[in-house]
């Protein structure tokens, strides 16, 4: 089995929209878990590969 280890930081960033990001970066993009509020008001946590919402994760609309 091959490993690659990669080092992960965590982040806040507000976006130009008002968006937030709150977790892990890796090579600039949203890689690991995090948690996203969108400009909605909408809200996914979970899992991130490469600025995709990916695996694991839960999306709660705003309006419920």
């Amino acid at each position: 089995m091959k490993e690659t280890v990669i080092e992960a930081t965590w982040v806040r960033r507000v976006y130009s929209n008002d968006s937030i990001y709150l977790g892990e970066v890796v090579e600039d993009d949203r890689h690991g878990n995090g948690l996203y509020v969108f400009e909605s008001g909408d809200i996914y946590y979970g899992r991130w590969c490469r600025n995709k919402m990916s695996g694991a994760g839960k999306y709660i609309y705003k309006n419920g």
